[in-house]
């Protein structure tokens, strides 16, 4: 399963914070998660942002939204992200 969420950062955030933040929640917290196969995050050319996570299924996705919600990594990652500005989308591949 791909999930992809795209979002912006909060009014007046420092980019350079924010990917610290990314770089340590992306090695304290995805890479850590059983299911997580990758995980990619980039910058559009409108100051937004996107992660890319490949998951084994949708059940390894669920499992790290629930792990998430005690993880000090991605809470400081969330602190950068303009919450109302979120936008999480699931795809599956197509069997072939």
């Amino acid at each position: 399963m791909l999930e992809l969420t795209t979002f912006r950062l909060v009014d007046g955030g420092d980019p350079d914070a924010f990917v610290a933040a990314d770089a340590a929640a992306q090695v304290g917290f995805h890479h850590l998660q059983p299911g997580m196969m990758r995980r990619t995050t980039a910058k559009g050319e409108a100051d937004d942002w996107l992660v890319l996570i490949l998951w084994r299924d949708a059940e390894a996705a669920a499992a790290a939204e629930v792990a998430g919600e005690s993880s000090m990594p991605l809470q400081e990652f969330w602190a950068h992200v303009d919450r109302s500005s979120v936008e999480v989308r699931r795809f599956f591949p197509l069997a072939g």
